[in-house]
């Protein structure tokens, strides 16, 4: 009992006073790793955090207060997470279906896209209050509209393919 106390002395000690400009950061951020395309931007610290209070709570333990509430804010930050990770799955399935050459042909659309996606990447934080889900909801649906756009082109493009080889067939 007295090990735990101690333990939780020293985690109290580890836990940064400011908790609330960890989610003054941009919603997304341009990819390191995959060129043109997006990554969530949540600070994985705070994910760790709240793990840590969860089980502190369920040990009873009395968070403090600047913990607690960055904390209370867990399952609204939670589903905000999850919307924003549909907007970047939507944008960067568009991308990955593009090859470099098709990309050129529908940078118009892409640009569209990217202007909408822009306040993501620059001025709405995890800590906007509200605007995040017209936002999401935004992007979402010319998202859509892009990704059927170039879903039309493939099924075109391989219909194009198929009557080729029925063409090349039918000759020899």
């Amino acid at each position: 009992d007295e090990f735990i106390r101690k333990m939780f002395n020293e985690w109290t000690g580890t836990v940064e006073r400011d908790l609330g400009k960890r989610l003054e950061i941009p919603l997304m951020c341009r990819s390191q790793e995959k060129q043109g395309m997006l990554d969530i931007n949540f600070d994985k610290s705070l994910l760790k955090l709240f793990n840590e209070i969860h089980h502190w709570e369920q040990l009873m333990f009395e968070i403090p207060h600047y913990a607690h509430e960055v904390y209370m804010k867990k399952e609204d930050l939670r589903g905000l997470r999850e919307h924003v990770l549909l907007v970047v799955r939507d944008y960067n399935r568009i991308i990955a279906a593009l090859s470099t050459e098709e990309r050129g042909l529908f940078r118009e659309r892409i640009r569209f896209l990217d202007k909408k996606i822009h306040p993501g990447l620059t001025k709405l934080t995890w800590a906007s209050k509200g605007i995040s889900d017209f936002f999401v909801q935004e992007c979402r649906t010319h998202a859509g509209k892009v990704q059927a756009i170039v879903d039309d082109y493939k099924a075109a493009n391989l219909t194009i393919s198929r009557n080729c080889v029925r063409i090349r067939e039918m000759l020899l």
